[in-house]
């Protein structure tokens, strides 16, 4: 199966693009948040990588998941495959 991008050498701005990406995550899940993570080949100081942050959001319930679908479309994000129940999988993948 080919790779859907290419590894790129370690880009020290993915720990920003991390905390950007973050910070708008943080303000749309509001009070059903428990924590977000960076997690993937990018969130490890200096190893090459392919170019896409990866981010574990931890939340309470997934009640609120229709808003969240239309909010992250608007970031460029579409529904994914789930992994399990209760894990709802986005990015912006083609």
């Amino acid at each position: 199966m080919p790779l859907t991008s290419v590894i790129k050498p370690y880009d020290a701005r993915w720990a920003q693009m991390y905390a950007s990406t973050a910070e708008w995550l943080g303000l749309m899940f509001g009070k059903s948040l428990i924590d977000i993570h960076h997690v993937g080949s990018t969130a490890v100081v200096g190893l090459a990588a392919k170019p896409e942050i990866d981010v574990l959001v931890i939340v309470t319930d997934t009640k609120d998941a229709k808003s969240w679908t239309n909010a992250l479309a608007s970031k460029g994000f579409r529904r994914g495959r789930d992994l399990s129940p209760g894990h709802l999988f986005f990015c912006t993948c083609s």
